[in-house]
C-alpha cells in the first residue's frame, strides 16, 4: 500500500503537469522547499534519540568509498574522450539521490532510527555530490584545482541538509538535547518530506 501511494504520487504529479496545472519549473520551488525545509526536518526527527557510536563511521567510509569507485569507473569509460564527456560521466555515475528519493522510501517503510544510517551514508555522499566530483573532474582537464576546492567548500557551508548534518552529529556527540517543542514542529514539518519529494519527481518526470 505504501509503495503504490508513493507510485501515486509521482503519477499525480505528472498528470497535473499534462493537464497544466503544474508547469516543469514549479518542481524547482517545491525543490527548495525539500532541501532547505522538509528533509531537514526529517533529519532532526530521525536523530531524536540517536546515540552516536564509532561504527556509523563505518557507513559514511563506505558511502564514500561507492563514490570515489564510480568516479574511476566514469573515467576509466571515457578515457580519451572529450572534456564535456568525461565530466558527464564522472559526475552522474557518482553519488547517490538519497534525501529525494531514498529517504521518502525509507520513512514510509523502515522506523524513525533506520533514517540514521540512511543519513549516514548521505553525510559521506553529500561532499562528493556537492563538488568534490566536479574539483576531480576539473583537476584531470586542467582546470583550477584551487578554485574547485573552495567551490566545494563554499556548496558545502551553504548546504542546508549537510550543514544540518554537521550539527545533529555535534549535539549527539557532546550528549545536548533540543527542547521538545523543536521535535514537535521537526516532526510535522518533516512528515511532508515523502509527498513532496515524490511530487516533485512527478512533475519532473518526462
Amino acid at each position: 500500500m505504501k509503495a503504490a501511494g508513493l507510485a501515486l504520487i509521482i503519477l499525480a504529479g505528472y498528470t497535473l503537469k499534462r493537464l497544466g496545472i503544474f508547469h516543469t519549473e514549479d518542481a524547482k520551488v517545491i525543490s527548495r522547499v525539500v532541501i532547505n525545509l522538509t528533509l531537514p526536518a526529517a533529519f532532526i526527527t530521525g536523530f531524536r534519540n540517536f546515540v552516536f557510536q564509532p561504527e556509523y563511521l563505518i557507513v559514511i567510509i563506505i558511502a564514500l568509498a561507492c563514490n570515489f569507485l564510480l568516479l574511476g569507473i566514469g573515467f576509466l569509460l571515457t578515457k580519451g574522450k572529450d572534456i564535456p564527456t568525461r565530466a558527464l560521466y564522472a559526475m552522474n555515475l557518482s553519488s547517490y539521490n538519497i534525501g529525494t528519493f531514498v529517504l521518502p522510501f525509507a520513512q514510509s517503510f523502515l522506523p524513525a532510527q533506520a533514517i540514521v544510517g540512511v543519513s549516514m551514508f548521505d553525510a559521506g555522499n553529500c561532499p562528493v555530490n556537492c563538488g568534490i566530483s566536479y574539483a576531480l573532474v576539473m583537476g584531470r582537464d586542467g582546470g583550477s584545482v584551487k578554485d574547485s576546492l573552495k567551490m566545494v567548500a563554499d556548496k558545502l557551508l551553504h548546504s542546508v541538509p549537510f550543514m544540518t548534518y554537521l550539527l545533529l552529529m555535534v549535539k549527539c556527540a557532546v550528549g545536548l538535547e533540543f527542547p521538545e517543542p523543536v521535535y514537535a514542529v521537526a516532526s510535522m514539518v518533516g512528515s511532508a518530506n515523502s509527498f513532496l519529494a515524490m511530487l516533485m519527481i512527478g512533475i519532473l518526470f518526462q
